[in-house]
C-alpha cells in the first residue's frame, strides 16, 4: 500500500511585484538590487504608523486631485500650484491642500497667509487667485514660524474644511507622508510625476503600486516632467504602462509631459503662476494640455464616485 504524499501548504498569492522583478524592463536587461526597501515599512514611516494606516476620509461631493511623485525632487509642487491656478482661471471653485511634510514648498510658492476668518485655513496670494489653502499638519503659525513639517500629523481636518469651500481640491502629496495614504483613498484622480531615467522610473513604479493598494478604483495618471521631447515622454509612459499592466494588473493614463525649461524655476522663485509669467512658453502649453485632460475627466470621475460604495474603497482604518 502506497503512502499518501503529504499535502503541500497553500501558496500565498502575491499582490503586485517587487522592483527586483521589473527592473530589467527599465534597465534594458541589467539587473539591479535595491539596497533599501522601496516600500518603506512602518519603521521608516514619518510618524511610525503602519503602512496603510491613518484616518479614513470620504468626501463624495469634492473632486480631489492628488499630485505625488516617486522621488522628492520631481516637480509635483510646481504642477499642483499651476493646475490649481489653471482650474481657477477656467472658472472652477478650487482649493489647495498641503499634505507634504517633507517639503511643504507649495505654501511658499503660492505665498499663503493665514486667513482672518479664524477658520484655521489660509489664503493664497492674489496672483494665485486668493484660493483657500489648507495644511494637513496643524495650520499656519506666522508668530512662532513653526513649519508644517515640525508638527505631528494629527488629522485631515484642513482637507475637509477646504473641500467644504471648493468644488475641486488640488493636494500636494508626499509619497511617504501619512496623510498621503488617506488622500489617495478618497482622490478621484492621482497624478504621479515622473522623470526619465531608470532610477526615477523605478521610484515612480513604487508610488503607483502604493497608490493602487490604497485606491482600488481611483484613476492614476502619469506626467513626465523635464522631458526633452514628446517622444522621450511617450517612451517613458509606454514603459511604465507596460510594467503596471503586467505586474500590478492596473492601467494608468498618459496625462502628458512638461518640457524641460529654465522658466519654470524662474516662475517658482517669483511665486507667480507660469501662465501669468510666461503665457506663450512651451511649458505653459504643456500645463494647459494636462489641465484639459483633467477637465475632460471630471464628469467621469464624479460618476464613478457616485457608483462606488464606502466599503469598496477600502477606507476603513488600518487598510
Amino acid at each position: 500500500m502506497m503512502s499518501e504524499r503529504p499535502s503541500r501548504p497553500a501558496r500565498r498569492r502575491k499582490l503586485g511585484r517587487g522592483l527586483a522583478e521589473v527592473s530589467h524592463i527599465f534597465l534594458s536587461g541589467a539587473e539591479k538590487n535595491l539596497k533599501d526597501d522601496p516600500d518603506r515599512d512602518s519603521d521608516n514611516a514619518p510618524n511610525g504608523a503602519p503602512d496603510g494606516g491613518g484616518e479614513a476620509l470620504w468626501l463624495p461631493d469634492a473632486n480631489l486631485i492628488s499630485i505625488t511623485s516617486g522621488e522628492k525632487i520631481q516637480g509635483k509642487t510646481f504642477l499642483a500650484a499651476n493646475l490649481a491656478f489653471g482650474l481657477f482661471a477656467e472658472g472652477k471653485s478650487v482649493g489647495i491642500v498641503n499634505a507634504d511634510s517633507e517639503k511643504p514648498d507649495i505654501l511658499d510658492m503660492i505665498s499663503a497667509v493665514p486667513s482672518e476668518s479664524g477658520d484655521g485655513l489660509a489664503i493664497a496670494s492674489p496672483r494665485f487667485g486668493g484660493l483657500p489653502v489648507g495644511d494637513a499638519f496643524g495650520g499656519f503659525d506666522p508668530v512662532t514660524g513653526e513649519s508644517p513639517g515640525d508638527r505631528k500629523v494629527s488629522s485631515l481636518a484642513a482637507l475637509e474644511a477646504v473641500a467644504g469651500r471648493a468644488q475641486s481640491v488640488v493636494i500636494d502629496t508626499s509619497p511617504w507622508a501619512e496623510p498621503g495614504r488617506a488622500v489617495w483613498s478618497a482622490a478621484g484622480l492621482t497624478l504621479v510625476v515622473a522623470r526619465a531615467g531608470s532610477d526615477a522610473m523605478q521610484a515612480s513604479y513604487v508610488t503607483v503600486k502604493r497608490v493602487r493598494s490604497m485606491s482600488p478604483v481611483g484613476r492614476i495618471g502619469l506626467v513626465v516632467n523635464m522631458a526633452s521631447s514628446r517622444a522621450e515622454a511617450h517612451k517613458c509612459f509606454r514603459k511604465m504602462s507596460e510594467v503596471c499592466r503586467r505586474f500590478l494588473k492596473t492601467n494608468i493614463r498618459d496625462y502628458g509631459y512638461i518640457v524641460q525649461s529654465e522658466i519654470a524655476g524662474e516662475a517658482c522663485r517669483k511665486a507667480v503662476p507660469l501662465a501669468q509669467a510666461y503665457p506663450e512658453s512651451a511649458a505653459t502649453k504643456c500645463i494647459h494640455s494636462i489641465l484639459k485632460l483633467i477637465m475632460m475627466d471630471e464628469s467621469a470621475i464624479a460618476r464613478r464616485r457616485r457608483e462606488v460604495t464606502f466599503k469598496t474603497c477600502a477606507l476603513r482604518e488600518g487598510r
